[in-house]
């Protein structure tokens, strides 16, 4: 058997019965008739673990269903009605962009919507890590790997291949939209933390932003638990995340390429020394 996909199962089979011991928490089963309903939105490579994490800590959660809904060119039914039902308390994990009707439904609901952001510099070469030496059943393995270095692969992760990958210009536009909505963004910079190479003081703050936007009262003591408890390396796709890695990776080439296909977006999202 494949050692890293035998390992894989593994870790989704460990987290898939986390979830369910946690969904049945006192606190979780409240949050059924009086939380609120919480769409945890990413950027693919953004940091998804750390929020989803973060938000299994919080009294009134639970998660809403195991699947991680995804919808890139369109929203098919099934992605669709999942968001819609999204319960009291529930919390539904996604990689989705910023379809009109999505979002329609997003406020027809009062949805609590959570984007995900991290340095797309950083997202790219988490991605390029990701697809050549974790996922080997990635529709994008066989043509990263055959090519002759990271170098390169960072360089096509930045422009895109035709059939194989997008430009990081159209997944930073494809989101976007995101930015301008009644929802919050939650920086991975900000929630890393001191182990990450952030800030605990960052860290702690956004946890109790994120309670009060999503209107769940916490005592200094529940934010300091959940603080410490979102660093964790059981995570499927843990890579020892931490800021500004793309300095040991990008050559000037790299920033170039970037700036010219993005530069626009990076600006947008926050980014861009």
């Amino acid at each position: 058997m494949n050692k890293p996909r035998y390992n894989r199962t593994k870790a989704l089979i460990s987290k898939y019965l986390r979830l369910q011991v946690r969904n049945l928490r006192p606190t979780s089963l409240r949050g059924r008739w009086v939380g609120p309903r919480v769409l945890l939105n990413s950027i693919p490579k953004a940091g998804t673990n750390l929020l989803e994490q973060t938000l299994g800590h919080f009294p009134l959660l639970h998660r809403s269903g195991f699947r991680t809904l995804r919808g890139w060119e369109t929203v098919d039914s099934f992605t669709f009605e999942k968001v819609r039902h999204i319960e009291r308390g529930g919390v539904a994990t996604c990689h989705l962009p910023a379809h009109p009707e999505l979002m329609a439904v997003i406020r027809e609901r009062d949805i609590k919507t959570l984007l995900m952001v991290r340095d797309p510099r950083d997202i790219l070469v988490s991605y390029v890590k990701y697809v050549t030496t974790i996922d080997m059943t990635h529709p994008a393995h066989s043509y990263f790997v055959a090519l002759p270095n990271d170098e390169s692969r960072l360089l096509a992760a930045i422009k895109g291949v035709d059939g194989v990958v997008s430009p990081v210009s159209e997944t930073l536009h494809k989101f976007s939209g995101w930015l301008d909505c009644d929802g919050m963004v939650v920086r991975f910079e900000d929630i890393i933390g001191a182990e990450g190479g952030g800030s605990d003081e960052k860290q702690l703050k956004i946890v109790n932003d994120i309670a009060e936007y999503l209107g769940i009262a916490l005592t200094s003591d529940d934010a300091a638990k959940i603080s410490g408890a979102i660093y964790s390396d059981s995570s499927i796709t843990f890579r020892q995340p931490k800021l500004n890695g793309w300095r040991e990776h990008f050559k000037q080439h790299h920033i170039d390429a970037l700036d010219e296909v993005a530069g626009t977006l990076m600006k947008q999202y926050g980014y861009f020394d």
